[in-house]
């Protein structure tokens, strides 16, 4: 059928990668008595990547928006506000022009596998339509891998209708080269390492269970525990009389405490040094009580930083809460800057002789020996990943493959594998981080040479930096 009409295209752009934004595909509307059909905008496109070991790619990633008036085609996401794209935890911005879709409700984002390592583990992708005000998230945080998860390299993710942001209704904070999207609530930020940070409720939930999940063995009834606040600088102590600080010192007796209970993660902590007393919430003040009482059984909730809050199980909502100086406190008895109830969670004797441990790297991967006898961190936690503690002496250990024994963990001659025979090459000195519970392993033979780990999870000496690089988060197997 012919209508007659006369539609104009503008056109009067480069279609190149040199040339203006790089852009080789591009859409133009229509125009009809010199007004368009159909309004272009320009989405930005905030590309998350996961924190995980190996989890950037190089290979050419495309997206396809889709909304309620059509989609955008496959574009690549070529260049954005970051020299490199795709890098492992970092968020990357593009800026993608197009006719307006309308309301958004899905992307097709993929990569053509393309380039060494080219495996891709997708957080999120936000998109901000400008023209609305509105900002959609679409969850992924899976692997685009043809190696890994179920080998798809390309994924359909659609907006939730708790995913989309409107600037009118949702509190922006700024932090230094940071971006936080506040739904009214409270999150942790000491995690953020990207320009852009959204968390869902989905997606804060999801971080919680799994840090749970990696956490929680700490919890078996028999541990014993400490618990370190980063605010003061010292450790939870309860003392004789039941009175209750956090400023004890690591090696102060009345700051250990024994797991003597554990339903899920509801536990009671008692004190080491005083068996009949334990931690307890009473009317929100944090004190010592007679092991077994209600107020004795407080809830471990795990944050996404690998901090625990310390909550009564009798009364929810009231937590273990210090101020700086380590004094009990309550929520609205100073400024929020001035309180803490995050606690790093040490558990005692992990490195006994003989000892089955995880060295994770990860919420879900560890330190595993290759077949060729190099090392990474990108193995699963399973067996393979097993090591056996040899204690050489207080705080010096080797560690043996549990799956393939007489292969040591070693530095040697600009190195990190584990081919080690168990001589002095692998001996390593446990250094315990405060901030997070972790620990690095610094060569005896080489001092300030610690088993570090590149972008791509290999193994590799390092000297020590603030970076996670060298940070390795014990798990006890037997």
């Amino acid at each position: 059928m012919n209508s007659g009409k006369q539609f104009y295209v503008p056109v009067q752009r480069w279609l190149a990668r040199d040339q203006e934004d790089g852009e080789i595909c591009r859409e133009f509307p229509l125009l009809s008595k010199g007004q368009p059909v159909l309004p272009v905008t320009i989405y930005e496109v905030n590309v998350a990547t996961g924190e995980l070991w190996n989890a950037g790619t190089v290979a050419n990633v495309y997206i396809s928006i889709h909304g309620e008036k059509g989609d955008t085609g496959s574009r690549q996401l070529f260049r954005s506000k970051s020299s490199f794209n795709f890098l492992r935890g970092q968020t990357d911005t593009f800026f993608l022009e197009a006719v307006h879709l309308g309301d958004l409700c899905k992307i097709v984002i993929g990569h053509d596998g393309l380039g060494p390592g080219n495996g891709w583990f997708l957080d999120d992708v936000v998109i901000k339509d400008p023209t609305t005000n509105y900002e959609y998230a679409f969850f992924c945080h899976r692997w685009l891998d043809q190696g890994e998860d179920d080998c798809k390299i390309v994924r359909e993710l659609y907006a939730r209708d708790n995913s989309i942001f409107s600037a009118s209704r949702y509190h922006v904070y700024t932090f230094p080269g940071k971006l936080f999207y506040d739904d009214w609530r409270k999150h942790d930020t000491s995690e953020i390492n990207c320009p852009l940070f959204i968390f869902s409720g989905q997606k804060l939930e999801l971080k919680r269970k799994e840090t749970w999940t990696a956490e929680s063995w700490k919890f078996t009834k028999g541990n014993t525990l400490q618990f370190y606040n980063k605010l003061t600088g010292g450790f939870v102590r309860l003392h004789p009389d039941g009175t209750v600080d956090a400023i004890g010192e690591k090696t102060d007796k009345y700051g250990v405490f024994d797991v003597i209970f554990n339903k899920r993660n509801i536990c009671i902590f008692q004190s080491h040094e005083m068996r009949h007393l334990s931690l307890a919430l009473d009317n929100g003040i944090v004190t010592g009580m007679v092991s077994g009482e209600a107020t004795t059984e407080l809830r471990v909730l795990y944050q996404p930083n690998r901090c625990a809050l310390l909550e009564s199980a009798l009364v929810p909502g009231h937590t273990v809460v210090f101020d700086r100086h380590g004094k009990i406190a309550d929520a609205s008895s100073a400024g929020y800057a001035n309180l803490s109830k995050e606690f790093v969670i040490f558990v005692r004797g992990v490195f006994l002789n003989s000892a089955v441990v995880l060295l994770a790297t990860s919420l879900c991967q560890a330190l595993c020996l290759q077949p060729d006898g190099s090392c990474t961190g990108v193995g699963s936690q399973s067996e393979k990943s097993y090591w056996k503690v040899h204690k050489i002496s207080s705080g010096i250990c080797m560690f043996e493959s549990v799956k393939n024994a007489q292969m040591y963990l070693r530095i040697k001659d600009g190195r990190c594998d584990g081919t080690g025979t168990g001589d002095v090459d692998c001996h390593f000195k446990i250094k315990k981080n405060l901030k997070n519970a972790s620990i690095s392993l610094e060569s005896t033979k080489s001092p300030g040479l610690l088993v570090g780990l590149q972008s791509d999870g290999q193994a590799k000496p390092m000297i020590y930096t603030k970076d996670e690089n060298v940070c390795f988060y014990p798990q006890v197997i037997q």
